[in-house]
């Protein structure tokens, strides 16, 4: 807040109070932006950012640096009382005092603009809640760059760059308040990795022959989890467990070089508790395990407009990092079973929810929250025991969001629930129909 130490200025004071309430109602994530670009512990006109936290009349001061504090105060006003919500009125009050240049933002947004006009980019927008909770779902080598600014509206877009269709980890992301719009940028974030013109001709030789096909998420489940006496999951406490996995396909640069890895993505969760869940990570390249950066380090700088970071200093993602691929996964049994793969045409909703049951017993044997990403959709699998089938061969899927049912053995498909009612009837039917056709048949016999 800005606040002038002079009784004889108390109108002026007032003004300027009410000129900035003004503003926090009505600039989006005012709150949580202020807290960055407003710290109290800076000095007037500070060097980081725009900050203007005390402005006095101190006797034996020159009268020019008073004039001069008094136009900056001046100018302030009329930009918070005038001036649109718009990058250029954040320009103007990012840039009120000497030495608050935002040269890391303003490279960031030019350099976001030149490669995605001129690159490969895959662009992808969510929530920016959804992002912060489900990271893991949404970049799996990635962390979300932003903090919580409390606001609905707020969303973020991710830019991958592609090399051949495959994503890479060069990426950036901006936040944004509502409709996407640069005017609506409040934030940016660019990752740790820089494909120069000689990378991008370098990794185009890879296909997805480069690539390990991968399997060690259901040697890691047998490993870590049991079974109870109907088949399911449990964890130490013996409570029911719900357990999928999917898999990314990375051109990454590595050691000085540029690698093809693949990352299998195991996650679950107690499934009476929908509310946290546990994951790991494995990347392999040309059949060897690797290990790359940590996902917390994969961002290179997050700032906002005025260049202050915008990185959270907690990260409040429902994901928490579990050691699940340990010791020689490839030594151990494997009897699982599970559903794979989603029909292309399918889209989940954000923050679905699929159910799996054995149709025979009408047991629940999962329930988890799937990827809204189609590549990892396309490669996600839901996991069950073969215990829990009782000798039983089909397996009713149903989505908590979409009123659909989806019936399975080798792969997935959806209908819904109308279709799935009229199928059993027609079945139904059918089999009414073959044991009159055979009944007659056996009349026929015994009458000859």
């Amino acid at each position: 807040m800005l606040t002038v130490k002079n009784e004889n200025n108390h109108g002026v004071e007032e003004l300027l109070k009410n000129k900035m309430n003004e503003l926090s109602e009505s600039v989006d994530c005012f709150d949580r932006i202020s807290a960055r670009a407003f710290p109290e512990e800076d000095e007037d006109f500070s060097e980081s950012g725009f900050t203007i936290s005390d402005l006095e009349n101190v006797t034996g001061k020159a009268r020019r640096i008073r004039v001069v504090r008094w136009i900056a105060a001046a100018v302030a006003v009329v930009c918070i009382a005038v001036i649109p919500q718009t990058n250029f009125a954040n320009n103007i009050l990012s840039n009120i005092g000497s030495g608050s240049v935002r040269k890391n933002y303003e490279n960031l947004i030019s350099e976001i603009n030149s490669e995605t006009q001129n690159g490969d980019y895959l662009i992808s927008d969510y929530p920016l809640n959804y992002y912060i909770q489900n990271d893991v779902l949404v970049t799996p080598l990635f962390v979300c760059p932003f903090e919580d600014c409390g606001k609905e509206d707020a969303n973020v877009r991710i830019y991958t760059r592609q090399i051949n269709g495959f994503n890479t980890n060069q990426v950036y992301a901006v936040e944004y308040i509502g409709t996407y719009s640069e005017e609506n940028i409040i934030a940016a974030a660019q990752s740790e990795y820089t494909f120069s013109a000689e990378d991008i001709t370098y990794a185009e030789q890879y296909s997805t022959d480069d690539f390990n096909s991968y399997s060690d998420c259901s040697y890691a489940i047998v490993q870590n989890f049991s079974t109870d006496s109907d088949g399911l999951f449990i964890d130490d406490d013996g409570d029911s467990l719900s357990l999928a996995s999917f898999v990314n396909f990375t051109l990454i640069k590595y050691d000085g070089g540029i690698i093809p890895v693949s990352s299998e993505i195991l996650y679950g969760h107690k499934t009476m508790s929908d509310d946290s869940y546990f994951y790991d990570i494995i990347s392999t390249s040309e059949n060897k395990k690797i290990q790359i950066n940590e996902r917390e380090k994969s961002w290179k700088k997050s700032v906002y407009f005025n260049d202050n970071t915008a990185m959270p200093k907690e990260n409040h993602s429902i994901f928490t990092k579990k050691n699940l691929f340990n010791g020689d996964l490839s030594e151990q049994d494997n009897e699982l079973m599970f559903i794979f793969s989603f029909k292309t045409d399918y889209r989940p909703e954000k923050n679905e929810i699929i159910n799996v049951y054995s149709e025979a017993s009408d047991i629940q044997l999962s329930s988890i929250i799937v990827p809204y990403d189609d590549f990892a959709l396309s490669s996600t699998r839901l996991y069950f025991s073969s215990l829990a089938l009782d000798g039983d061969t089909r397996i009713i899927v149903k989505s908590n969001k979409q009123s659909q049912s989806v019936h399975y053995f080798d792969t997935v498909t959806i209908i819904s629930d109308e279709e799935l009612e009229y199928q059993k009837y027609t079945e139904e039917l059918i089999k009414k129909e073959e044991a009159r056709i055979y009944e007659e048949q056996n009349k026929l016999g015994s009458a000859e």
